[in-house]
């Protein structure tokens, strides 16, 4: 069984000049890009999980996608995709949760929940938009109070469900 550590060799990305694998063979497979942040994710998974030798790794050029991509595997023509047991299951939290729950991992239970957090934030950033402003204090400050967007509904009733009284 492979561990969490081991050494593996990146195949090059795929392209429209590439071939297909050969699809639904029983090979489980991870369609992913080396660039994006949500196939990284299920790539750290993987690799933690020590499922190097049980999932191959099929990595895309997004820029210049194969069309095999879209019209034989997902037809979103989004990366992560992970085909296994002839189906094909896209969305990187998905996926994870399905690696979770599928496959046993090679590592710690509690190691592996320590790692889950980190894996399943949403914002990486503080404020997305920030990174692109020329101020990004200013846009960190001008921030909304968390739930402030409940705040008018709340003032309107004194019902339980705050939208005025309960029948």
């Amino acid at each position: 069984m492979a561990s969490p550590f081991f050494l593996e060799h990146r195949p090059a990305s795929l392209d429209t000049t590439a071939d297909p694998p050969a699809l639904f063979d029983g090979t489980t497979r991870l369609y992913t890009s080396y660039g994006c942040p949500y196939a990284q994710r299920v790539w750290i998974t993987r690799n933690f999980k020590g499922l190097q030798e049980k999932i191959k790794l099929v990595p895309l050029d997004l820029g210049n996608r194969p069309a095999w991509y879209k019209e034989k595997v997902y037809p979103e023509n989004k990366v992560p995709a992970h085909e296994h047991n002839g189906k094909i299951i896209g969305e990187s939290f998905d996926l994870i949760k399905y690696l979770d729950n599928t496959f046993k991992s090679s590592s710690s239970p509690i190691k592996w929940r320590l790692c889950l957090g980190p894996l399943f934030q949403q914002r990486p950033y503080p404020s997305p938009g920030a990174v692109l402003r020329r101020n990004a204090e200013t846009a960190s400050s001008q921030k909304k109070k968390p739930n402030s967007h409940f705040t008018e509904i709340t003032k309107r009733g004194d019902g339980k469900d705050g939208l005025g009284d309960a029948d």
